[in-house]
């Protein structure tokens, strides 16, 4: 497993200056070089369970199956934020507490986590384009751990592996390929990306329209239009996708639509004071 390149002492120093009011969320953020999400992580880890709850981990944590429908069943309710659930229950990750929300929604059985993870997940499942270049960017990222990767996402030990290796010999090209031979029958979805140098090659533009896939990128110079629509994508599954089964594209384009507006009108929000969007949004104008 890969180590944090934020070792002890200085996540602690971070929230000593937090706390002593010398800088901002944001300073800190742009002096140290960390996201909000990870510095509301910690800070959260912390009240919850002092110094010992900002230590990596040197193993692969465990969770018993009740401990994860209870943390579960929280999050779906709303009796607490995702970070509030993550802290609570001393989760390692939100991708993980995902997985066990994807598998409570789709009736799927919750168990034990394996102790140490000796043997790895066998089942796979079906996953998107984007979900099989996260997996492989966690995999590398923890150094070829495939066994982790798996765990992580839910996925099979043999998928962790394959797609791996199609990344390193043929890079994203290699991953889409695999991506499309597992669409069925009449499928052709949207693939969304930045405008890196893989998704503008002409190879790339070219397996997605033999595909009768659709390409779409964010603006020129605007990396930040991802964040927010994928922020909001992973809410609108696990809040309202995952937790019905539709029977038509119709009755699926109408759920989305009431969700969104459901969401920028009624969702009211922890991080937005209290408000819905549209009304942070008005306050702010």
């Amino acid at each position: 497993m890969g180590r944090s390149k934020h070792p002890l002492e200085l996540k602690l120093h971070i929230l000593q200056l937090f706390e002593e009011g010398h800088y901002s969320i944001n300073e800190l953020c742009e002096r140290f070089s960390i996201d909000h999400q990870t510095f509301h992580r910690w800070k959260m880890r912390f009240e919850a369970s002092g110094r010992e709850g900002l230590q990596e981990a040197t193993s692969c944590k465990y969770y018993s199956k009740e401990l994860k429908l209870a943390a579960v069943e929280d999050y779906i309710q709303r009796n607490y934020s995702q970070m509030e659930v993550l802290a609570k229950y001393e989760i390692s990750s939100t991708s993980v507490l995902k997985s066990w929300v994807k598998k409570y929604t789709s009736h799927s059985e919750i168990k034990d986590s394996g102790k140490g993870m000796s043997q790895a997940m066998t089942e796979g499942r079906k996953t998107t384009f984007e979900e099989r270049i996260e997996i492989v960017e966690y995999c590398l990222k923890h150094q070829k751990n495939y066994q982790l990767a798996a765990h992580t996402y839910g996925v099979s030990y043999q998928q962790v592996y394959q797609w791996t290796k199609k990344f390193e010999t043929n890079g994203e090209e290699g991953t889409i390929k695999s991506a499309i031979q597992s669409l069925q029958s009449g499928e052709q979805p949207l693939i969304h990306s930045d405008r890196g140098f893989q998704y503008t090659s002409k190879e790339f533009r070219r397996i997605v329209e033999t595909a009768n896939m659709t390409q779409s990128m964010s603006r020129i110079g605007r990396c930040i239009d991802n964040g927010p629509i994928e922020s909001f994508w992973g809410t609108l599954k696990c809040e309202k996708y995952y937790l019905h089964k539709y029977n038509s594209y119709e009755e699926l384009k109408l759920a989305i639509d009431d969700y969104i507006h459901f969401y920028n009108y009624y969702r009211y929000q922890k991080r937005l004071s209290g408000l819905s969007p549209l009304e942070f949004r008005t306050q702010a104008a």
